[in-house]
Parts: structure tokens; C-alpha cells; sequence
């Protein structure tokens, strides 16, 4: 299969591109580290494939509307005030 197709199938049954779909997964997969993990950001952006951990926090604001930090301590504090 050649690479346009490919494209196009993903985007006709994701309505993403492959660039997004990645990034999309990549930022599910920081989101899930964030909350169940205590490691820091730089090593939360390696772990899901960003090797500046700058251009990752940038990209989780733009798509999320907060920082990783601000998404960890507000996703924290959703998590202990329920019986998880």
C-alpha cells in the first residue's frame, strides 16, 4: 500500500491525519503518566516519543488548554476527592 493511501485510509476512518493520530496517542498515553505517575515532565515526554520536553509542553496547552503540571494536579485532586 502505497504511503498516500495508507493517509487516506487513516484520515477516512479517523478523521486525523497520521501526524495527528500520533499526536493524539501520544498525548492520551502523557495524560494517563501525568495522573498514575510521579515522574517529571521531561521524562514524561521522552516516554511518549517527545525528545524537548519544551515542544511537548507547548503542544499538550495548545490541544488540552493547560500545562501537564496543571492537568496533573487538577486530575489528582478529581481522583482523591473520589473512591477511585
Amino acid at each position: 500500500m502505497s504511503q498516500s493511501m495508507l493517509r487516506r485510509k487513516i484520515l477516512s476512518s479517523t478523521g486525523l491525519t497520521p501526524k495527528e493520530l500520533v499526536m493524539q496517542q501520544r498525548l492520551s498515553r502523557a495524560q494517563n503518566l501525568l495522573v498514575e505517575t510521579d515522574l517529571p515532565i521531561h521524562h514524561i515526554a521522552e516516554r511518549v516519543g517527545y525528545e524537548d520536553a519544551g515542544h511537548f509542553s507547548r503542544l499538550f496547552v495548545r490541544r488540552l488548554g493547560m500545562s501537564p503540571l496543571a492537568f496533573r494536579r487538577e486530575q489528582r485532586g478529581t481522583l482523591e476527592g473520589s473512591d477511585r
